[in-house]
């Protein structure tokens, strides 16, 4: 999970814009439905499977509820710390770009950018495709924008559904951080 090492790259909403700074808080509210419903979804999967666990039947049968169980609880766990996860940006004129990120149980890292540090702004494509069960496929974009520094470093901080959010974000950090 790049959230553990890295800034994570969630869709994220403005919480404050002016002349000299940006905030952004993420994930979006949508992403923390999804990761709660995601947990709901595996909570159920988990507790279904605990209760054919119950069941008298022979040991050996035991290990497909007993994996059901496993999963679920996997999958809800997943769910639940992508809901409960934050993150933030912060862009001040002349003082450069602070990320801040902290998923559930770990503590909060941060990554601090001075102005003379980057480079440029830049909206990179992502494609992923998804195949269902009838033989199809369907392809989603996605556009993530990354700040680059002086020595090469690439951080991906922000992740878009359409090309011209993306490039509109980069414009308003050009503008308060680059120019």
């Amino acid at each position: 999970m790049r959230w553990f090492d890295s800034p994570p790259c969630p869709q994220m909403e403005v919480t404050f814009s002016s002349d000299d700074r940006l905030t952004l808080k993420g994930p979006s509210t949508a992403q923390k439905v999804v990761g709660g419903a995601t947990a709901a979804f595996g909570g159920v999967f988990a507790a279904v499977g605990a209760g054919f666990l119950r069941l008298p039947i022979p040991v050996p049968f035991k290990l497909i509820p007993l994996a059901f169980t496993a999963i679920g609880g996997g999958i809800a766990a997943l769910g639940a710390g992508t809901a409960l996860a934050s993150c933030s940006l912060e862009a001040k004129r002349g003082d450069g770009l602070t990320l801040r990120w902290k998923i559930p149980a770990r503590a909060e890292k941060s990554l601090r950018l001075q102005p003379q540090e980057l480079e440029a702004f830049e909206v990179t494509d992502h494609a992923h495709t998804h195949s269902d069960d009838f033989g199809g496929a369907r392809t989603v974009m996605e556009y993530r924008l990354s700040a680059i520094t002086k020595d090469g470093r690439a951080y991906a901080f922000e992740s878009f559904g359409t090309r011209t959010q993306a490039r509109l974000r980069k414009e308003a950090l050009d503008k308060l951080l680059l120019q």
